[in-house]
């Protein structure tokens, strides 16, 4: 039996021309697993197709009994699957051949982020090739992250030059550097004038409790349609307090000022 599930484990991953060897039947579960069964292999072809390196930690079911005989595994560290495993005693079973450029690889397949100001809602998931939805942008300062999907934060990203990017990743409890991230084209600060990241505005004249746009360090989320009136409150750091408000200082109907800490002074021209 062992035979088999050798073959199943190994013929996995060999090209096209060597599939047949593989036992219809044999089931992978992508990492982190969850118990569900991502793909079959039909005898042919595998049902749904896979189309890049299953992850580390994927595993397998080698005769479709529902139990796991083996597991993918790194022994370089470099985060991609380089070798099969048994289950049980951990005896490699096969090298892999990594794919080109490996090495440079995204996160684990099934982190979830929360962008900052976190709401306790994970916006993305990473399935192992792509985010779901797609993120645009460099997530700002703040943002959380489950790395294993268990619904935990393990991490944050955080901004250790100041500009107002996130440059690393750091855990969640000991703050300790965890990965360094590289800024984008052009980093180097917020646009000139620009809020703190997270900063959130209640538009006025009479606001209502109710957060309507939030500042990720490029823009406003949803956008703004204009200058926000003469009334808005904003959070600057996102604890749900107002910390300034938008004032008219010249009586046109116009908001020209920024009153930090809503204390009657103007500490900021509009």
């Amino acid at each position: 039996m062992r035979t088999v599930i050798l073959c199943a484990a190994v013929c996995l991953f060999l090209p096209a021309a060597f599939a047949s060897a593989q036992p219809a039947g044999t089931r992978i579960d992508f990492a982190p697993p969850d118990g569900e069964w991502d793909a079959t292999y039909d005898g042919a072809a595998w049902n749904p197709p896979i189309t890049r390196m299953p992850p580390v930690g994927t595993v397998v079911d080698a005769d479709g009994d529902g139990v796991v005989d083996a597991v993918l595994i790194d022994r370089n560290g470099n985060g991609v699957a380089d070798a099969v495993a048994d289950v049980e005693t951990g005896a490699v079973l096969m090298e892999l051949e990594e794919p080109a450029g490996a090495g440079e690889v995204g996160p684990r397949a099934g982190t979830r982020i929360d962008f900052a100001p976190p709401d306790g809602e994970w916006d993305a998931t990473y399935d192992g090739a792509a985010w779901n939805p797609p993120i645009t942008r460099m997530p700002p300062v703040g943002t959380v992250v489950d790395a294993d999907g268990d619904g935990v934060v393990d991490a944050v990203l955080i901004d250790r030059n100041g500009n107002g990017v996130a440059d690393a990743v750091a855990d969640a409890e000991t703050g300790a550097v965890l990965m360094e991230l590289e800024e984008p084209a052009g980093a180097g600060g917020p646009p000139d004038g620009a809020p703190p990241v997270g900063t959130r505005l209640d538009l006025g004249p009479n606001p209502d409790g109710e957060w309507d746009t939030t500042w990720d360090g490029a823009r406003w989320n949803p956008p703004l349609q204009g200058m926000p009136p003469a009334g808005t409150l904003a959070d600057l750091d996102g604890d749900g307090v107002p910390d300034a408000v938008l004032v008219d200082q010249d009586g046109d109907g116009v908001a020209d000022g920024v009153d930090v800490g809503m204390d009657g002074s103007v500490d900021q021209q509009l």
